[in-house]
């Protein structure tokens, strides 16, 4: 079986020789501590990116640009680690832009020695650290009342399907019919939560939602219809292996929603595009949310959505008490980075629910978000051979 048909039968929970082998991403600064510690240095990673940059792991979509800014924009696909490990084939995005269309032109507004202030290509003010590469101070944005919504709108988000393909869409169509990888559409930045957090930040939605109601359903609406007829045109010519909303809208201890705000601003929606994608022969219908989502898998399952990942440990999530209480929920990730820097012993512990969770079906093993610096290449190659070791062995719904 190749990459493409495991996917399928692991989400789908149908029997499988085995469930993937991949690792999802890691910081730019712990791959260069591995080059030094022993990784193969064959392809190497651009040489420009700082220690808190992104590097994409099979488990990762890649590309991750699909038009315009945003963090992970230019983010590269790891070879080394994937070669070193023979992981196997990677989740492909779709290029189809869902986004803005056309970006804003990225513009200065303020700079002294240690910082720039700046309003990025999606509107966003944040003022950037010159020195460190500490995350940006995010200002401002760009939604704030309707009338900045309804202008906003028409100028950045025009519909255009020649543009939001790339030109050799025909081409791809091709290569995508004859696939061995798994193919998905969505993801960063867009979901029902995740797409108005980047059009007015986190606090001011919170606002919106009790200062204006309607204009909220009204953005979400119009992102409603607009994906669906976007999604629309791509499925008439390939139909991916799943769809990815991107929302990361839980914190360390809880939801930056709450259930009632959940079912009245996000769940309409989020019940029309799933019913439609299923209709058309998408089936698997991914989250992803860093953060405690306790409170928020009922209402995804309620709205359609089918899975989740990467699933935070941190933040009191557990893939074993989450089959337990959602048989059929897909999961990938859920294991304890922060365990695997500790060596042996630990990582023996944190691998010992795997072989379990992997016999269920519609689980993807690997760590419950990016890998950090604080793990050596003697611990993460350590953790790597064991895992594959379970997944070689270990037969889905065996």
């Amino acid at each position: 079986m190749n990459a493409k048909e495991r996917f399928q039968a692991v989400m789908n929970f149908e029997p499988c020789d085995r469930t993937l082998d991949w690792e999802f991403s890691y910081w730019a600064g712990v791959v260069k501590r591995w080059y030094d510690e022993g990784l193969p240095k064959k392809t190497g990673i651009p040489e420009h990116l700082q220690h808190a940059d992104l590097v994409h792991g099979p488990g990762l979509y890649w590309p991750a640009n699909m038009g315009g800014g945003g963090v992970a924009a230019a983010s590269p696909m790891d070879k080394d680690i994937a070669n070193y490990f023979n992981f196997d084939k990677g989740i492909r995005r779709i290029p189809l832009n869902i986004w803005m269309y056309p970006d804003m032109e990225t513009r200065t507004v303020a700079e002294d020695e240690r910082t720039i202030t700046m309003i990025d290509s999606w509107g966003i003010t944040m003022k950037v650290n010159k020195v460190t590469t500490s995350p940006p101070e995010y200002i401002d944005w760009p939604i704030k009342k309707r009338k900045d919504w309804e202008e906003f709108k028409e100028r950045y988000f025009k519909f255009s399907i020649e543009d939001r393909l790339p030109q050799n869409w025909p081409e791809l169509v091709k290569e995508f019919k004859n696939r061995e990888y798994p193919l998905m559409f969505g993801g960063y930045p867009c979901g029902y939560y995740g797409a108005l957090r980047h059009l007015m930040g986190d606090v001011g939605l919170s606002l919106m939602i009790y200062d204006d109601p309607e204009l909220v359903k009204d953005i979400q609406n119009f992102l409603t219809e607009l994906w669906i007829k976007l999604y629309d045109i791509v499925l008439k010519d390939i139909v991916p292996d799943w769809c990815l909303l991107w929302e990361d809208m839980a914190y360390n201890s809880d939801s930056m929603i709450s259930p009632a705000s959940f079912r009245e601003f996000l769940m309409p929606y989020y019940k029309r595009l799933t019913s439609f994608l299923k209709s058309k022969g998408v089936k698997n219908i991914l989250v992803d949310s860093d953060g405690n989502c306790w409170k928020l898998i009922p209402l995804w399952i309620e709205s359609g959505v089918t899975g989740q990942y990467p699933i935070e440990v941190t933040a009191g999530m557990d893939i074993v008490k989450i089959r337990k209480d959602f048989p059929k929920y897909r999961l990938m990730g859920g294991l304890d980075k922060k365990e695997i820097a500790k060596g042996k012993t630990a990582i023996d512990k944190v691998l010992s629910i795997v072989p379990d969770m992997i016999k269920q079906g519609g689980y993807v093993p690997f760590l419950d978000h990016t890998t950090h610096e604080d793990i050596s290449w003697e611990n993460f190659k350590y953790y790597r051979e064991q895992l594959t070791k379970i997944i070689y062995s270990t037969k889905v719904l065996s």
